[in-house]
């Protein structure tokens, strides 16, 4: 029996410096399938040996299970994997990759034999990520000492860096490559000429297309270029090469004159280039050639010349820049303007026929375009060269090349001083013209402000006369002789307050501020009321009038249902003046295609021939002498004609001549489908002449509490007489603060206020009411019972808070009928 062989490995670790000989020496290997390190056979001891000294990466797997030991050098390849990969079973390390490693493996623990792998991939997760990594390694079979193999050696080396350097570098290659073919390419399709020669005699390496075509094809490779192009060494551009060969120093020609033959034998021509001598250089910094580079400027040049001479022969300054924005060119007329010295374009020549703040504005704008590249446009005065200044506007636009890039400036300096003097005299008539519109607007301001005024004291006494004389005729015990003079004084007043509401629409009219509101309305509703209005005139005068609608149907219209009514009703007052006692007045309705036709004819005096034309305008009248038996300011007519026509209709007046009577004929289109139709509503005193309170209004009223707000004594002493009359709680007061202490102490149903009152009108009387709620009466119901009574001054009422408006003088009847709408609540206020 042999004796078993010392432990060798256990000695050599103890004095080992690595990481691996440490960690080795220290595992538990008894608990593994290897058992205890001196249970070991030599040859595993051996190969860990040879393992853990060698700097080169390297690994044992022994055993069945592959257990794994590694060195120092190995580390790096495990990554996170490391250091439990020690002792472990290799499959278990190198789960990801065992389909690649596992089955080579198995080869050499069962035939023996030893493998090699050249930058293999294996992709791997070693480092918290997925990874792509490249390996060279070899399996060598490890003998057990007992005639079978007991595990396999590797030496292992990542080439992943390597791999990775290489295929970066064939990229770059490949890249370069192409950059090289692009570039070539690119030099070969260049519009510019190119040519690359090399040495001291300048011998042609390269030339591309336009550089052929530019000598006639005589650029030979391997050739120098004086022998190819002879005729450019008389010209000087040999000795040029030599110095830009010899100094390094680059040659830039700007326009240069180059006489050229094209071929061989072929004649001369005269070329203008612009060009560039550029040296090349080695590795070493030292001149090896150089590189021709240019364009072929031969047609700009001509042109340019050609162009000079159009400038010359032009009555403006022309001028010309570079892409910088130097100016290189002034036409003859500059210098025959300004007087300078042929040829100078420098900025310290041209800067002295500018004024100082000329001057400066052109520093400001001249950067500014050529920064962005729009046209330059700027108005300033030049000296002339008798020292007289005279305005100039100063054009400029950019000249683009192929790539949009700018080349050049072109620009003009164009006299426009009389256009400017023309322009200050226009702002000075233009200024006179403002001032006198404004002057215009504010006399047309002050009329209105003056028609309102005139209205609101012109309204207030009527409406007080109008009113107490209703009263004094409804008494039953007062003589026949004062209820005469009541009703004289009642039709004076109507009158009176007819003329003011002509008047003030004729006003409207002609300042364009008559407005209308457009609605589907009932025609014959409209005409009904009418009539039925200014019935009570005619009867006292033993006039009929009749209605005749029966033919018209329910067809609607659209229109503004109370100027239409104040149309009829000035056509049927107009009828009644100038129809006898005994007399006709027929109204028909009918209709005509898509337009309705109202006709008014009355059997009354008729209208002359000769004023038949003019019977439609202002303060016309048939009879305007001093002895004439009808009143009026002739604006009825006129009135009636515009708000016809506002409606987009028409009216005519007929009539077979003097005593004859006359005829009215308005037409109006028809509206389209039948909708919700609206019935006419009017407050005014042109519909409501003559109308009494109704007992259901009167029974309305009755017992409501009233707040009556009128700075006129006797117009509050009016409204709180009537609504008495009616059976109503009426409390007065003669100003908004009065008002707002009464409120705060009771509750009221409706409030009658009037609009214009010192320190706080009705409007702002309104506000305090709907924002402060003085005793709960916030939501009161209101009537707005003014003089002022234009459309303006109606919106402001609802603005404040009102809910109706009525405009004075009212009717009694009208005023209970608003107080017994407000108290029935049909009117209340919105959200």
């Amino acid at each position: 029996m042999e004796p078993k062989p010392k432990p060798i490995l256990s000695r050599d670790l103890s004095a080992h410096p690595s990481e691996m000989a440490a960690r080795v020496a220290d595992f538990e290997w008894a608990s593994t399938p290897l058992g205890p390190m001196q249970a070991w056979p030599q040859s595993l001891q051996i190969a860990v040996g040879i393992c853990l000294n060698s700097r080169f990466p390297m690994f044992v797997w022994w055993g069945p299970d592959h257990i794994n030991i590694y060195n120092d050098a190995y580390i790096p390849m495990l990554g996170k994997r490391h250091p439990a990969a020690l002792g472990r079973r290799a499959r278990e390390s190198w789960n990801d990759i065992w389909d690649v490693v596992g089955p080579q493996a198995d080869a050499v623990f069962e035939r023996g034999e030893a493998t090699w792998n050249d930058r293999v991939l294996l992709v791997m997760e070693r480092h918290g990520y997925t990874e792509e990594t490249w390996f060279t390694w070899s399996y060598s079979p490890i003998p057990d000492g007992e005639g079978g193999i007991g595990g396999l050696f590797c030496a292992v080396t990542e080439e992943t860096g390597r791999v990775l350097a290489e295929r970066e570098r064939d990229q770059l290659m490949a890249r370069l490559e192409t950059e090289r073919a692009r570039l070539a390419d690119t030099f070969a399709q260049s519009p510019a000429f190119l040519a690359v020669l090399r040495g001291p005699r300048h011998e042609f390496e390269f030339a591309n297309a336009r550089y052929q075509e530019l000598v006639g094809g005589r650029a030979k490779v391997g050739k120098p270029v004086a022998e190819m192009l002879p005729e450019i060494a008389e010209q000087g551009y040999i000795d040029v090469l030599d110095r830009v060969y010899r100094t390094g120093e680059p040659f830039v020609g700007s326009g240069s004159r180059v006489t050229l033959r094209r071929g061989a034998s072929g004649t001369l021509g005269e070329f203008f280039l612009d060009f560039v001598y550029q040296p090349m250089r080695d590795a070493e910094n030292r001149i090896n050639g150089i590189l021709v580079h240019g364009v072929d400027v031969t047609e700009r040049y001509r042109a340019e010349a050609g162009f000079r001479e159009l400038a010359d022969a032009m009555p403006q300054i022309v001028f010309t820049a570079d892409a910088e924005g130097n100016i290189d060119y002034f036409n003859r007329r500059w210098y025959e303007y300004t007087g300078l010295a042929q040829g100078s374009i420098g900025f310290e020549t041209w800067k002295h026929v500018h004024t100082e703040e000329g001057l400066r504005r052109v520093v400001d704008a001249w950067p500014e375009a050529l920064r962005t590249g729009q046209p330059y446009e700027i108005e300033y005065p030049l000296r002339r060269k008798d020292g007289v200044y005279r305005w100039h506007l100063g054009r400029a636009l950019p000249i683009r090349d192929g790539a949009g890039n700018i080349v050049r400036w072109y620009g003009t300096n164009t006299d426009i001083d009389d256009r400017k003097r023309i322009e200050e005299k226009l702002a000075t008539t233009l200024r006179s013209e403002q001032q006198a519109r404004g002057e215009a607007e504010l006399a047309s301001r002050m009329k209105d402000e003056f028609l309102a005024t005139l209205s609101h004291e012109l309204r207030t006494p009527l409406n007080a006369i109008l009113g107490w004389s209703h009263i004094i005729r409804k008494s039953q015990s007062i003589p026949k002789e004062l209820e005469r003079g009541a009703d004289v004084i009642e039709r004076n007043a109507r009158a009176q307050a007819t003329i003011i509401e002509d008047l003030l629409d004729m006003s409207a009219i002609i300042s364009g501020k008559a407005r209308i509101e457009m609605k589907e309305l009932d025609l014959v509703a409209v005409a009904r009321t009418a009539v039925e209005s200014t019935r009570p005139a005619a009867e006292a005068k033993g006039v009929r009038v009749l209605l005749d609608a029966d033919v018209f149907g329910n067809a609607e219209i659209r229109g503004d249902p109370n100027r239409l009514q104040q149309v009829l009703w000035n056509l049927l007052t107009n009828a009644i003046k100038f129809t006898a006692p005994e007399g006709r007045i027929q109204v028909t309705l009918r209709r005509g295609g898509q337009r309705a036709e109202i006709v008014v004819a009355d059997s009354g005096e008729g209208i002359s021939p000769d004023f038949l034309p003019h019977v439609f305008e202002r303060f016309r009248q048939a009879d305007s002498s001093t002895t004439r038996r009808h009143g009026g300011l002739g604006l009825g007519l006129a009135i009636v004609k515009q708000l016809v026509e506002l409606h987009g209709g028409e009216i005519r007046a007929a009539s077979p001549g003097l005593g004859k009577g006359a005829s009215f004929i308005v037409t109006l289109p028809l509206a389209g489908a039948r909708r919700e139709t609206a019935q006419p509503e009017s407050f005014g005193s042109h519909a409501s002449a003559g109308i009494t309170a109704r007992p259901e209004d009167c029974e309305a009223v009755a017992g409501t509490n009233v707040l009556v707000v009128d700075d006129e004594t006797d117009a509050r002493d009016l409204t709180r007489q009537l609504l008495r009359e009616c059976g109503a709680n009426v409390d007065v007061a003669g100003s908004a603060a009065e008002a707002l202490r009464l409120l705060a102490g009771r509750k009221y149903d409706v409030l009658v206020s009037d609009i214009g009152m010192p320190q706080e009108d009705g409007h702002g009387l309104m506000r305090h009411i709907r924002t402060q709620d003085p005793g709960g009466n916030g939501t009161i119901r209101a009537v707005a019972l003014t003089a002022y009574a234009r459309g303006e001054d109606i919106a402001k009422a609802m603005a404040a808070g009102f809910q109706l408006h009525a405009p004075k003088p009212v009717e009694p009847g009208i005023l209970i009928a608003l107080v017994a709408s407000l108290a029935r609540g049909r009117t209340h206020l919105s959200g």
